[in-house]
């Protein structure tokens, strides 16, 4: 498991360990009810094989309690980012690039946050369909090819992403299924081509969504994720945004790749104390709730 590899690799004893938060891995989330589909999530992993492993209480299942609360789950990042990076008189964006990418935008006006749509999970997938590659390391691929910008107006008309936040989506969307239809319906266009082609369509999506839902153009946008790493995903995001300074979060203290474990541990520690720690603005729940539930040891 990845937290018995990470204590090794950094020699943390279990006795130093006082709480654990873990999001588990979401395998099904269903935030809007359509057709025969309810408003649901489920993630994966067992909080009692932690406390039995550790010795100490763990808070797990973080979305349901703000589903139940009317809110979509996500983006639960944003409660964080609101505490730690908010600024008087800038309007300071943050984007995380995971499998979905998703943005909090902090300003004078509102705090506003949401899923922009598919980060690395159409790159991921075409990479491993084409080169048996689990992700495009550096953005290589992508730069080998040549993007097809009339698949990517064809894709930009999708209804996700003319729907005003709060919103939230996933792999039901963006996953195996929706590429399968894309690859099918386009066979003619080369592996490479295709990369290209899904790397800049991620980078319009999430520029799009900021011209479209956010209130004022971005000053700072601080990006992490494993996007981040994508050189040619971000090289994108830069032209496509000439006048906002973009830095890593790595800048900021903060590794670009481990930006969520830390916001995990943080509303772990909010969860544990019985302090609210979701963000309505952001997910569309009707209350301030406490996320999470505690197994203890």
């Amino acid at each position: 498991m990845l937290l018995k590899y990470f204590v090794k690799k950094f020699s943390i004893s279990h006795e130093d360990i006082d709480l654990i938060g873990t999001h588990g891995q979401t395998v099904h989330h269903q935030p809007v009810a359509e057709q025969d589909f309810i408003r649901s999530t489920l993630q994966l992993g067992e909080p009692s094989i932690l406390v039995e492993k550790f010795n100490c209480p763990v808070v797990s299942n973080f979305r349901s309690m703000d589903i139940a609360a009317g809110g979509q789950g996500a983006p639960l990042v944003a409660y964080v980012d609101s505490q730690l990076f908010s600024e008087k008189n800038k309007h300071i964006a943050l984007l995380n690039i995971g499998g979905i990418s998703n943005v909090t935008s902090l300003s004078d006006k509102k705090t506003i946050a949401y899923d922009c749509g598919p980060g690395n999970m159409m790159i991921d997938y075409l990479c491993m369909h084409f080169h048996k590659q689990p992700y495009d390391k550096n953005g290589f691929f992508a730069s080998q090819g040549q993007i097809n910008k009339q698949v990517v107006d064809i894709l930009l008309k999708d209804t996700y992403f003319k729907k005003r936040p709060p919103k939230t989506t996933g792999r039901e969307k963006f996953g195996k299924h929706f590429c399968d239809e894309l690859l099918k319906n386009y066979p003619t266009i080369l592996p490479n081509d295709w990369i290209a082609t899904a790397t800049y369509f991620t980078a319009k999506t999430i520029v799009k969504s900021f011209l479209d839902f956010l209130p004022t153009p971005v000053d700072r946008l601080i990006v992490s994720g494993g996007g981040a790493y994508n050189q040619t995903l971000m090289e994108h995001i830069v032209q496509l945004l000439p006048h906002t300074k973009i830095i890593l979060s790595d800048g900021l203290g903060i590794s670009a790749e481990s930006k969520e474990a830390v916001y995990f541990a943080l509303l772990a520690f909010d969860t544990f104390n019985r302090k609210p720690n979701n963000l309505p603005q952001a997910t569309g729940a009707h209350k301030r709730v406490i996320l999470g539930s505690v197994t203890y040891n």
